[in-house]
């Protein structure tokens, strides 16, 4: 019998020793999109020796790790100020979580923040591990979709085995998503002007660095860069000029709520967002304005972007 490319999954859990396996179970499951998972990667030296005839010389792998990609829906927690069931996956891109009692939990950037994962991926029956796991996240938002957070970790290598996947249990802490449409979705502010948005990016842009030195292997974050795209119904000049904007380098807030029941409520919020090269695009005969976006922090620093979701109030 061959093996079934649909028949996968993702555990993961919170380490409290960094590299440490948590060994994760049934109730760590992430509800995920678009699992894929790169069992070996790293940097390879080819021997290059002298010989006295041609052919190729082996190559010597001489780092090793594992990389996860997936998506999860965008979603609140189902009650407000209870964190979602995918809250550890933030906290190990750098985020921090703050839980305010039946209001919100908040996930802002932490420079210091050294939160890892151990990950169990499965691809029908071979379970590959990692440890030491931390990653980036994408947001990406498309009108008449489904909004999504994007990640991408990076993990220490650990040997492969044939090892049956758990039954997953806590499948209904992800709540079903509500569709990106005038119904669930409020218009978008940015720099103080209300749009009608098509869709909107943005990927915190963490570096993420694997290091296999002698007395020494980990899985580091070593710098952000925030950056994104919008496209949005154009308004006249009149009201908003942002090629203006743009060209005196001109910073301003990007807000978008998501949801209307409390519990299920997200806010995307930023309070520093520079357009670069608007343009004019089309959307089925409409008029669009499209930019590229670079997030940046205020003087507090750590203040690029909020996650504030499980909201109880729009």
């Amino acid at each position: 019998m061959s093996l079934q490319t649909r028949k996968r999954l993702v555990l993961a859990i919170k380490e409290t020793v960094y590299g440490t396996d948590a060994t994760p179970d049934g109730t760590n499951a992430m509800r995920t999109k678009d699992l894929k998972i790169t069992p070996l990667d790293g940097n390879v030296v080819n021997r290059a020796l002298d010989k006295s005839k041609y052919g190729a010389d082996e190559d010597i792998q001489v780092t090793s790790f594992i990389v996860f990609e997936f998506k999860i829906e965008y979603q609140g927690g189902g009650a407000a100020g209870v964190a979602p069931a995918y809250s550890a996956l933030l906290l190990a891109c750098q985020r921090d979580e703050t839980v305010v009692a039946a209001t919100e939990v908040k996930y802002a950037h932490n420079s210091d923040n050294t939160d890892s994962l151990t990950l169990y991926g499965y691809q029908d029956g071979q379970l590959h591990k990692g440890v030491g796991c931390k990653g980036n996240v994408k947001f990406t938002v498309n009108s008449q979709g489904i909004a999504y957070l994007e990640f991408r970790f990076v993990g220490l290598w650990v040997t492969p085995s044939s090892t049956a996947a758990p039954s997953p249990s806590n499948w209904t802490n992800f709540l079903k998503p509500v569709p990106v449409n005038n119904t669930h979705t409020t218009q978008l502010s940015l720099h103080g002007q209300l749009l009608t948005l098509k869709s909107l990016e943005y990927d915190q842009g963490n570096d993420v660095q694997h290091n296999d030195d002698p007395g020494e292997e980990s899985v580091e974050i070593v710098d952000r860069k925030g950056s994104g795209r919008i496209s949005a119904l154009a308004v006249a000049i009149s009201a908003k000029d942002y090629f203006t904007t743009a060209r005196a380098n001109t910073t301003g807030a990007l807000s978008l709520t998501h949801g209307t029941v409390a519990g299920e409520i997200g806010q995307f919020t930023a309070p520093a967002v520079q357009l670069i090269k608007p343009s004019y695009g089309d959307d089925n005969g409409r008029l669009t304005i499209d930019a590229e976006l670079k997030f940046v922090p205020t003087a507090a620093e750590d203040d690029e972007t909020l996650f504030s979701l499980c909201r109880s109030t729009v």
